[in-house]
This record gives C-alpha cells, structure tokens and sequence, in this order.
C-alpha cells in the first residue's frame, strides 16, 4: 500500500484546529477549506531544520495511506495537490 508524505510549513499545519481524531492542515493562511486528516491512519512529526545556526521547529511532515486521500472531496484534493508540488519545487531548490 503506498502512502503521502507531505512537508507542512507553520501556516499549513493548524495544531488549535486539531480534534482528539484528526490532524488539521491546510494550503495556506488563507485558504479556508481545512482538511482533517485521521491519527488513527496517519503520522505526524516535526522536522528540526537548522538555518543560521539556529534550530526552529517550524515544519512538519504528515504521512497518511492513499485510500484516506481518495475518500477527500476534489477542493482538498487540490490543496493537497498544491502542497506536493510546493514540496517539489523546495526540493529542487535544495538541489541546485
């Protein structure tokens, strides 16, 4: 079974909005469609990530089964959409 991995920023994880059941994340600040994603199903740690010397905690990263993300309507599909290809661009920035 294949799953996602998404690399969330602090605006895209949305810990107050979090039930005992479900992570909340969406695109951005200003996207208003929230996406709960079950615990039961997923994984949720933080990536320590060091810039300037400086250690912040800022980022996240989520992974969660593909039949979960099949059972999302298509407006958060589209936001998980847009945050996969978000990821690849911070990718290849990485790279170069």
């Amino acid at each position: 079974m294949s799953n996602i991995k998404l690399k969330l920023g602090y605006t895209q994880y949305v810990k107050r909005c979090n039930t005992e059941k479900a992570y909340a994340i969406r695109y951005s600040k200003y996207d208003n469609d929230m996406i709960f994603i079950s615990r039961k199903y997923s994984t949720l740690s933080e990536v320590i990530s060091k810039e300037n010397n400086r250690v912040s905690f800022d980022r996240y990263e989520i992974e969660f089964p593909l039949w979960l993300y099949d059972r999302l309507t298509d407006n958060q599909k589209q936001s998980i959409k847009l945050i996969i290809e978000e990821n690849e661009q911070d990718n290849q920035g990485e790279q170069d």
